[in-house]
């Protein structure tokens, strides 16, 4: 049992430099692409970077380079008006915002996406986008739960 373990851990860096290396090649492509290609290549990127800071277990976390490139996207996205490049960007910012605990921008953004997705009737992003808006809820529900001992005094004492 120790063993498959040990074979577990020795494979997590080869893991995360075969994603260093699809960011490389990502990275080259933008020069030559145009248009709707560079923006889709922009949010792979930003996911790229996400899905790496999440297998390194937020130790070297990229999330800025993430955020950089999802944002990348959106403002292209806008002004070409590429409904599903905004929506993508907007989810990608989402997510960035959830995992740094920032809630109330993830909210924002996952308020965004949504619609978009729905729009351009993509179903999957469009299910995942109201799934994912439900994680800040989540994350307040766990915060009165943890603190209602200390609310429930407050509550009381103020009448």
């Amino acid at each position: 049992m120790k063993f498959k373990w040990l074979i577990l851990f020795l494979f997590i860096p080869a893991l995360s430099h075969s994603q260093i290396n699809r960011i490389d090649s990502l990275k080259k492509l933008l020069p030559v692409l145009k248009d709707s290609s560079r923006i889709d290549c922009f949010n792979k990127i930003s996911v790229e970077y996400y899905i790496n800071a999440l297998s390194e277990t937020y130790i070297n976390v990229q999330t800025d380079s993430a955020v950089s490139f999802a944002s990348k996207a959106y403002i292209e996205a806008i002004k070409l008006h590429y409904t599903k490049g905004v929506a993508e960007a907007l989810q990608n910012l989402g997510e960035i915002a959830r995992d740094r605990n920032d809630f109330i921008t993830a909210e924002k953004y996952f308020r965004q996406s949504a619609p978009l997705f729905a729009a351009i009737h993509d179903r999957e992003k469009y299910s995942w986008a109201k799934v994912t808006l439900g994680f800040p809820y989540l994350a307040r529900v766990n915060f009165l739960l943890q603190n209602w001992p200390m609310i429930r005094v407050y509550l009381i004492t103020s009448r």
